[in-house]
């Protein structure tokens, strides 16, 4: 992984989550058309697309400069 700013991170970190059936089809589907190579990079997607988006309680963007893939 590559941070925004160019620097290098390769540390990941485990976590255990519960998710429902419908999540969990989406996930395998997701997989099964070829959009991702396993569940972690799908999740790791969402995750993405919240913090592009994310503001904190003033409206002001607070997803940018936060991990991105190469």
């Amino acid at each position: 992984m590559v941070l925004a700013k160019g620097i290098d991170m390769a540390i990941q970190v485990r976590k255990t989550v519960a998710l429902t059936e419908q999540h969990d089809r989406f996930i395998a589907g997701q997989i099964e058309r070829g959009e991702f190579d396993n569940e972690s990079a799908v999740v790791r997607a969402g995750l993405r697309a919240l913090l592009d988006g994310a503001k904190d309680k003033n409206g002001n963007p607070i997803g940018h400069g936060w991990v991105r893939p190469d």
